[in-house]
């Protein structure tokens, strides 16, 4: 999805100047976005093990939840992606950025309600199966937009590219492997539901 989204940022050149390249500064630092991308990853993932803790926990199958939650995020995180690209190829930084802004509120408002959701629909199966799914997709394609948003922000569109995505891409799976070590096998022995749920969304 970056790669394809910083294609779309490459300026049409014309005439003789088609070799020229136009360099477009980004508005953020790259060690920040590197920062942001790594943290993003780390609480994305964490996302993923909490839904599926949840999940497995209400619905009583651990195939089912692991099923339920792997797809869900996927798709969420796909669609994000390709949403976040159009907006920051149709919109200025300062919109973007407030979308970028908005997209993390909803993330932690529909992240906030899933638990008590799934509380409350713990006896009726299907309506809680239904609403793992759409609270699970939602949550992801939120968190799938970060990326697109950082690479607008913090990579310029010069001969460096493709070197400054690959370090975004790197932040991003070092954050997600620590995510998923530190998560899966730590704090979710320490701590329960609830408490997980408030930590990801002081987090987030």
């Amino acid at each position: 999805a970056i790669a394809a989204h910083m294609l779309s940022r490459a300026p049409a050149a014309s005439g003789p100047e088609a070799a020229v390249h136009r360099t477009v500064m980004p508005v953020l630092g790259m060690g920040f976005v590197a920062a942001l991308a790594a943290a993003g990853g780390f609480i994305s993932l964490s996302y993923e093990i909490y839904l599926f803790r949840t999940i497995s926990f209400a619905s009583g199958s651990s195939s089912l939840a692991f099923a339920i939650t792997l797809g869900s995020f996927l798709i969420g995180i796909a669609v994000g992606a390709q949403r976040a690209g159009q907006i920051c190829e149709t919109r200025s930084a300062r919109d973007a950025m407030a979308s970028a802004a908005m997209d993390l509120v909803w993330a932690n408002g529909f992240a906030a309600a899933f638990l008590p959701l799934m509380t409350q629909l713990a006896a009726n199966v299907v309506a809680m199966l239904v609403v793992a799914v759409i609270a699970t997709y939602l949550i992801a394609r939120q968190w799938g937009a970060l990326l697109p948003y950082l690479s607008q922000f913090g990579i310029a569109v010069d001969a460096r590219a493709g070197q400054r995505t690959a370090l975004l891409y790197f932040s991003n799976i070092i954050g997600c492997a620590a995510g998923a070590v530190l998560t899966g096998f730590v704090l979710t022995d320490h701590f329960g539901l609830k408490q997980m749920a408030v930590l990801l969304l002081v987090a987030g």
